[in-house]
């Protein structure tokens, strides 16, 4: 991403996106850039936990629809507990972005009053590490819950064959008949009822699932990508600060000369 570049995701975010203009002004790209990677993650988490609530939505409509009964109902409960959990963890993103916006608020309050000096250290000031971080525990957080569910899913298609089984077994033998029905017949008859229900909200999970695991390996590159840079900014400011005191030597040397003179 151009450092020069103030991404969509400060929406709302005005102290964020004064802060950053003010870094472009006094030149701090580095920091800039390390801002716009939090403010990135920031937006895909969004987009990501949007796509999630409507897609459960659009699941509990399509369940409501089929018209199941008390399997229906099960399954609508059962989505409204990870409806649950992902409103809390917007929520959550919402409480970052409002301490960033409140932490850039201050730092813009204090550049005003005692100039570029207020900006050294910004990205400590605002939290940008520690933000990435727990966006990143939150995707893994969202995967393991995602991966629990697809086996809960798992575990109740079993159960739901095996109820049909021993109640068409018990049916049976009420009315005289020898040949109990198998887990396995009950699957290939049922199979396609269960496919409605189970196997698409399945499918589903297994794509959430897929989702956060791959936002939380972007979040690991994107903390990465940060502490690359402010590694490389430690090694510039040595830098910086080793030639300006080869300078002060060769001054030093140089009146040390004129004297002797």
């Amino acid at each position: 991403m151009a450092s020069g570049t103030v991404i969509e995701s400060i929406n709302n975010m005005d102290n964020v996106e004064e802060l950053l203009k003010i870094m472009l002004v006094g030149n701090m790209l580095q920091e800039h850039q390390q801002i716009n990677i939090l403010l990135e993650q920031i937006k895909v988490m969004e987009e990501n936990q949007s796509a999630v609530l409507q897609e459960l939505a659009d699941l509990k409509k399509q369940l409501n629809d089929m018209q199941e009964g008390k399997k229906s109902k099960l399954l609508a409960n059962f989505m409204g507990k990870t409806k649950e959990v992902a409103k809390a963890q917007r929520t959550h993103l919402q409480g970052i972005k409002k301490d960033l916006n409140e932490k850039a608020k201050q730092v813009v309050q204090h550049f005003k009053n005692a100039g570029i000096k207020a900006l050294y250290n910004v990205c400590n000031l605002l939290g940008v590490q520690d933000k990435l971080i727990a966006l990143r525990d939150q995707a893994r957080s969202s995967e393991m819950h995602m991966k629990n569910a697809v086996e809960k899913i798992a575990i109740i298609e079993t159960e739901l064959t095996s109820a049909s089984v021993h109640f068409k077994n018990a049916g049976r033998i009420i009315s005289g008949k020898e040949n109990a029905v198998t887990m396995k017949q009950e699957e290939n008859q049922a199979g396609r009822k269960n496919i409605s229900l189970l196997k698409i909200l399945k499918a589903h999970y297994k794509k959430f699932q897929k989702r956060y695991a791959e936002k939380a390996e972007k979040l690991d590159k994107a903390i990465e990508k940060y502490k690359m840079l402010e590694k490389r900014a430690s090694v510039l400011d040595k830098l910086s600060e080793n030639k300006e005191k080869v300078f002060s030597d060769k001054s030093m040397d140089s009146k040390r000369i004129e004297n002797v003179r």
